[in-house]
């Protein structure tokens, strides 16, 4: 009777060693095309400047003239609420550190790529110019699209809205905020 316990473990053993990675490559087997790619691609629309070295047109659907309309009733209060995607990668206070992205305080009508101690990506520093409301809308809604080559990671903001109040909340990050423009 003892004998037939041990076999009885032993084979019971084995079932599982052998027959558990059976079964679960058969309850898999419906997954078998997900399972070659590991972790979830992020839609990411990309776009080639013009020959003429412009920058790439905006994302399909997205008109900074809707922005636009909505940055007289933007708040900084909603935008802050907005910004706490940004917050992982990016601070906004004065003399704050530089994280994964720079610090954000006076990002608006700074120079493009121009922050001491932070690593730009080579196409940021070269396309020059600064980060007017229009540049920072159009570059929140998608970056890669607006900038070809950008290290930033995220995928973007869909709703004018959204961008709206990140703008008002950006303004705020100064000691003497940049009026919006009024035409």
């Amino acid at each position: 009777w003892e004998f037939n316990k041990i076999a009885a473990a032993v084979l019971a053993a084995l079932l599982v060693i052998f027959g558990g990675k059976e079964i679960i490559y058969i309850a898999g087997k419906g997954h078998a095309k997900e399972a070659q790619k590991a972790g979830y691609v992020l839609p990411v629309e990309v776009a080639s400047a013009s020959a003429s070295g412009a920058a790439p047109k905006p994302a399909a659907g997205f008109d900074f003239a809707k922005v636009f309309a909505l940055l007289p009733a933007a708040t900084a209060d909603a935008g802050a609420g907005v910004f706490k995607k940004c917050s992982t990668c990016h601070t906004p206070n004065q003399g704050g550190k530089n994280g994964q992205g720079p610090n954000l305080w006076n990002i608006v009508d700074r120079d493009l790529g121009k922050v001491d101690g932070f690593n730009y990506s080579k196409a940021l520093i070269e396309k020059g110019g600064k980060w007017d409301y229009e540049s920072l809308a159009l570059f929140l809604h998608k970056p890669k699209k607006w900038l070809k080559g950008t290290k930033m990671a995220f995928g973007g903001l869909k709703k004018p809205q959204d961008i709206a109040n990140l703008l008002a909340y950006l303004r705020s990050l100064s000691d003497n905020p940049v009026a919006f423009p009024t035409q």
